[in-house]
């Protein structure tokens, strides 16, 4: 009986090093797999009194003065103008 116990633990800790071991070490994947480009979500163009002004922010006001010119029966500018 105590050799049973002694078998079991001892199978526990083995199972316990090689899955600590395998969780460790990088896959093969990981180790082949080319680094991943960065995605730009939005960018600074311009800035005003030390305030960043982004793309977001700028295509928003532009299409803002576009609907206002609308509203008001103005013909607006090409985009371009605008931003």
């Amino acid at each position: 009986m105590k050799r049973f116990r002694r078998d079991l633990v001892l199978r526990r800790i083995i199972l316990t090093l090689l899955a600590c071991a395998t969780a460790l070490t990088p896959t093969a994947q990981a180790q082949t797999q080319k680094p991943r480009q960065p995605i730009v979500l939005d960018r600074i163009v311009a800035v005003v009194n030390d305030e960043a002004i982004t793309a977001r922010e700028l295509q928003e006001r532009a299409a803002m003065a576009m609907k206002q010119l609308a509203k008001q029966g103005t013909e607006s500018p090409p985009r371009t103008v605008v931003e």
